[in-house]
C-alpha cells in the first residue's frame, strides 16, 4: 500500500454554484475508502453531490462537489426543460426576493435547469444566476422538450474559478514540458510529468489545437495535459 492523490471536497450554492465554506483535502492510502458527512452550513441545506458520498482512493486526484440550498426554500428539482414567454415578464434576483434583474420579453424561449418551491408553496424557474421566473400559467408554458423551430436562450453557468488542480501534466517519464508566455509564445518555465496544475481559461486555435491558462503561470499545449474526472449532475 502507498499514499495515495488527494481528495478535494467542495460545498457550493446549488443555484449559483459560489463555495459557501472553504474546501477540504482528504488523502490516504490506495485502495481505502473515505465517507463524507454533510457538514452543518448555516442558512443552508444539503442537497445533493455530484458523486457518491463513499469515495476510493486511487492514483488519481479526486474532486468531489457538495450542493447546499437555501434554507427558506421547501424543495429544489434538478431538471431539464424549457419555458415559452407568453406575455412580457421580468426575472427577479433569487426566489421570494423583489428585486428585479431582467426584463424578460414576450415569444422567446428558456432553458432552464432548476426548479425551486419556496416557502409558500409558489414555484419558481431559474434561467441565468441570478434571474429566477414566478411560475404563472397566463405569462409563460413550461416545455419537457427543446423547441426546434425557435431560438432558445440557453442557461450559462457561473464560471467559478477553480482554486485546487484540476489537472495533471502527461508527458515523458522523469521529463519536463514548457510553459508559455501565450500560446506560440516563448518558454517561461516548466512542468514535471506528474505535476499537478490548475487551468482557468482554454484556448482552440483554428488548426484544432487547445492551449490551456494556468493559474499563477502560463499556457501549456493541450497535448500534455491529463484533465481530473470531475463527476456532475
Amino acid at each position: 500500500m502507498t499514499n495515495s492523490s488527494p481528495i478535494w471536497i467542495y460545498y457550493d450554492n446549488i443555484a449559483t454554484l459560489e463555495p459557501l465554506i472553504d474546501s477540504e483535502t482528504k488523502v490516504g492510502m490506495i485502495g481505502d475508502s473515505y465517507h463524507i458527512n454533510p457538514p452543518f452550513i448555516e442558512n443552508f441545506v444539503y442537497e445533493d453531490s455530484s458523486s457518491e458520498l463513499t469515495i476510493r482512493f486511487n492514483e488519481q486526484p479526486q474532486n468531489i462537489f457538495l450542493y447546499y440550498r437555501p434554507e427558506n426554500w421547501q424543495e429544489v428539482h434538478r431538471i431539464s426543460m424549457f419555458i415559452e414567454i407568453l406575455s412580457n415578464t421580468i426575472a427577479y434576483y433569487s426566489p421570494d426576493d423583489n428585486r428585479i434583474t431582467v426584463n424578460v420579453p414576450a415569444q422567446s424561449f428558456w432553458e432552464t435547469p432548476l426548479r425551486v418551491i419556496s416557502q409558500d408553496g409558489q414555484f419558481w424557474y431559474q434561467i441565468d444566476t441570478h434571474a429566477w421566473l414566478r411560475y404563472d400559467p397566463v405569462i409563460m408554458t413550461i416545455l419537457n422538450q427543446e423547441p426546434k423551430t425557435h431560438v432558445i436562450n440557453y442557461f450559462k453557468k457561473q464560471f467559478i474559478e477553480p482554486t485546487q488542480p484540476n489537472a495533471v501534466v502527461d508527458f515523458i517519464k522523469n521529463g519536463s514540458t514548457d510553459v508559455f508566455s501565450e500560446p506560440y509564445g516563448l518558454p517561461i518555465s516548466s512542468l514535471m510529468d506528474g505535476d499537478l496544475v490548475t487551468i482557468i481559461d482554454e484556448q482552440n486555435n483554428q488548426n484544432g489545437l487547445t492551449w490551456f491558462k494556468l493559474a499563477n503561470n502560463g499556457w501549456i499545449n493541450s497535448l500534455y495535459i491529463k484533465k481530473l474526472k470531475k463527476d456532475s449532475l
